[in-house]
């Protein structure tokens, strides 16, 4: 069946009859429809069918701004997935209308979420669970019998479920920490004191690595790109390195917040306690264990490899319109910064083998990322365009704490580099004289001398955003002082980058925006696990386990694909921060915007970095202002809403599934 991507499919799948209309818990176990059996009348509609299983997969990845459970054929969007994972964070804001159209989003990180007051992921989650179930039954009961799958395809469809279970599960376990573990369909009379409760979560861990384990078993190490995201061993094994490490970090290894939280009812061998309240460094060797395994698959049965770019995609017309404010930047350089502009987006046919898995084929849409993301103003005003181009917005702000954590060209950070700018100059210019094509005076001591990285993700003023992103010839000059320009504008109060530093991870180096339109735009799949994760995973396992040798090893493979300077046990040590936060700031620039930030903060137990004032950026929120006015660093303009509290580091379970199952216990706090 040939699919450009199975996330494609899993669409057309839901008209099979796969989706089922919601309720509460009970919707593990959804009603059966006279037209179910038909999805195994042939080869092609039971494949649907397993397509349609991963519809819980890219649906949450794929969302909006807005917080409401949506249906669509008989599926949940829960579209707040991609606003709580990437606003709640330190990471970027967005400008003050984007900030205040999605009122739950704006309760995740104020802490005002509740029961009543929620995005229901436990709902959502539990209906793709019960596809899994339902193809189960229906690929034993109908498929095989009638000689429509024959045995041996049969046993891969099911690690494929197998696989689709442990995942849906880890979901949960991300969000809300203990859940109940669900391993099949309850028949529709089952009384409500069968169902089953929240159990610890070492428990959850093992039972999900568990299923893991057995649906590798069973699965190809890799696959063709005609079936990209549909699961793998390589995937299996790359997934329970991930899941490993969560359960060793601080939140779940001993430092959990809420010490007497207990449950209502006994988990086997746990007791009625749900998160350990004692540190155990053996989960860290179990962690180190699964994550070298995982690695070392991955490169050699899942032929999996760093991104280290090509020419065809970082090309010479590229690197000769490059400009970055860097004192003897090379083109070794330059060529460092177009490979990570590139790294989540250039797909594997065109040389990139990082990606370990990937979901969807059209991550980079209009309203994803975008005319969210690019500066306001890209093309100046012609006649064809006599308002030059405002259909993009650059409402998406990096925050001082996101540019604060990107390395120096010496591979420190700004404020333990002996060799940067001293603080008290950070904010003035740097020197650079203007020209004819941008106002390089705008530049300040702060966004010079940085490491590749910074230059391929964050853009300033006075800098350059894109690369040939104007007429496909050159980059947008960026002029942050300016309302007609990508200054912010009283008239729309609105469409401008709140802190002073604009993102372009996600810009395609071949996009072109000329007349008022964007093309050779490339839609590239959503990274949910690629390589350098591995390494990093890794990394910290050695970190915690005291053996800095194996850091510096892990994190240095990730930094020289960057093109930035290795890091030393001298830079760590006169640095006075410790090899494990050394690899937690490594962690947080290598996957900036891509929504892992939000769970590990919270599995660090640094919940205190996204609390009141913490998120910090220039004057940027000022019509026309003189230059030291706007670089001015402050409070964000909505900063006083974001707040913290112990609670943040799992979700409320929803009142509804509280009233359902009488075993559930709301989560601490809440």
């Amino acid at each position: 069946m040939k699919l450009k991507n199975i996330f494609v499919s899993s669409l057309l799948a839901l008209s099979l009859g796969t989706g089922f209309s919601s309720c509460d818990y009970l919707d593990v176990v959804p009603p059966e429809q006279p037209s179910i059996d038909n999805t195994m009348d042939n080869y092609k509609q039971a494949l649907g069918f397993l397509y349609g299983c991963y519809i819980g997969v890219s649906r949450p990845m794929f969302g909006g701004w807005t917080a409401n459970v949506s249906i669509d054929h008989g599926q949940p969007v829960p579209s707040m997935t991609l606003g709580d994972l990437h606003t709640t964070t330190d990471e970027w804001i967005m400008d003050d209308i984007q900030f205040n159209q999605a009122p739950i989003v704006r309760a995740a990180y104020s802490n005002t979420l509740s029961a009543n007051n929620n995005v229901n992921d436990y709902k959502c989650y539990s209906i793709w669970l019960s596809n899994v179930f339902l193809f189960l039954e229906k690929l034993d009961q109908l498929g095989v019998p009638r000689g429509i799958v024959d045995e041996e395809t049969a046993r891969e469809w099911r690690a494929e479920a197998k696989f689709l279970m442990a995942y849906y599960h880890f979901c949960l376990l991300r969000r809300y920490g203990p859940i109940a573990i669900v391993e099949k369909r309850v028949p529709m009379d089952a009384s409500t004191s069968s169902f089953p409760g929240r159990m610890h979560y070492d428990y959850c861990v093992k039972w999900i690595c568990d299923r893991l384990d057995e649906a590798a078993e069973e699965l190809p190490a890799k696959r063709p790109a005609s079936e990209t995201g549909r699961a793998t061993s390589t995937i299996c094994k790359a997934l329970k390195s991930r899941i490993l490490l969560y359960a060793a970090s601080p939140l779940f290894n001993g430092k959990f917040p809420y010490p007497e939280w207990k449950n209502k009812v006994e988990t086997p061998g746990y007791g009625y306690e749900l998160i350990s309240n004692t540190y155990d460094r053996e989960k860290w060797v179990k962690a180190k264990k699964a994550a070298e395994e995982a690695l070392t698959f991955a490169i050699n049965e899942g032929e999996r490899e760093l991104y280290y770019g090509n020419e065809g995609n970082e090309t010479q017309q590229m690197l000769d319109k490059m400009f970055v404010p860097v004192d003897g930047a090379d083109e070794d350089f330059k060529r460092a910064v177009l490979r990570m502009r590139n790294v989540v987006r250039v797909k594997e046919p065109d040389g990139n083998r990082e990606f370990i898995w990937s979901c969807g084929d059209s991550y980079g849409s209009a309203g994803g990322v975008y005319n969210q993301r690019i500066a306001r103003n890209p093309i100046p005003k012609t006649s064809m365009a006599p308002n030059g181009l405002n259909t993009t917005y650059s409402c998406i702000g990096a925050t001082l704490a996101t540019v604060m954590r990107f390395g120096t060209k010496d591979g420190y950070q700004p404020e333990n580099d002996p060799n940067f700018s001293p603080e008290a100059d950070w904010y003035k210019s740097a020197g650079y004289k203007d020209n004819s094509f941008a106002k390089r005076s705008h530049i300040i001591n702060l966004n010079k001398n940085r490491e590749p990285r910074y230059y391929a993700w964050i853009s300033f003023d006075g800098g350059d955003y894109g690369t040939l992103l104007r007429y496909g010839a050159e980059p947008v000059p960026v002029d942050l002082l300016r309302s007609d320009k990508q200054g912010y504008s009283q008239l729309a109060m609105r469409d401008y980058c709140p802190t002073g530093f604009l993102v372009q991870k996600w810009i395609d180096t071949k996009a072109t925006i000329s007349n008022m339109a964007v093309t050779n735009w490339i839609y590239s799949p959503l990274p949910l696990i690629r390589l350098a994760e591995l390494y990093l995973n890794l990394a910290e396992c050695c970190a915690e386990l005291d053996d800095v040798n194996g850091a510096l090893e892990n994190v240095n493979i990730i930094r020289r694909r960057a093109g930035a300077k290795e890091l030393t046990a001298e830079m760590v040590s006169s640095s006075g921060k410790s090899i494990v936060e050394w690899v937690r700031d490594e962690r947080s620039i290598e996957f900036f915007d891509e929504m892992q930030r939000y769970f590990d903060v919270r599995r660090w137990c640094k919940g205190d970095l996204l609390g009141f004032g913490t998120r910090r950026g220039l004057n940027a929120h000022v019509q026309n202002p003189s230059f030291r006015k706007f670089n001015t660093p402050g409070v964000v303009n909505q900063g006083h809403v974001y707040s913290w509290g112990d609670r943040m580091y799992l979700y409320p379970i929803d009142a509804n599934e509280l009233y359902s199952n009488p075993q559930f216990v709301q989560s601490p706090g809440y």
